[in-house]
């Protein structure tokens, strides 16, 4: 889970222990987000698109450009529904998208999209 807003963080996390997940890790930025991937592995990545220091896109894109990292499904979410921003995504090579505020449930269909 990367977001640098920690109630978005901690909700989106409680969400995810009760579809199942354990160990989720937390990250506030792409960078550390990245340093944290390089460091074990994980099975999914869920980030903010806007961050400060690097946000969620330069975060996928680091990723799919890292041969060790890049087949690790990507699930972007954001506020907004801006359009370019949808494209820059898909064109980077994210799973899914996803828009806040979202639900349990929402979460789980896309999670049920990237991992299946």
């Amino acid at each position: 889970m990367v977001d640098d807003q920690e109630i978005m963080s901690n909700l989106a996390t409680r969400m995810l222990t009760r579809l199942g997940f354990e160990n989720v890790d937390h990250s506030v930025d792409g960078y550390q987000a990245l340093a944290l991937l390089r460091e074990k592995k994980h099975k999914l990545v869920i980030s903010d698109l806007h961050m400060e220091a690097m946000g969620g896109l330069q975060l996928l894109k680091a990723i799919r450009a890292d041969a060790h990292l890049k087949k690790t499904p990507f699930i972007l979410m954001t506020g907004s529904v801006d359009v370019p921003n949808v494209v820059a995504a898909k064109l980077a090579g994210t799973d899914a998208y996803l828009l806040k505020p979202f639900t349990s449930d929402q979460l789980k269909a896309k999670l049920h999209e990237v991992l299946s």
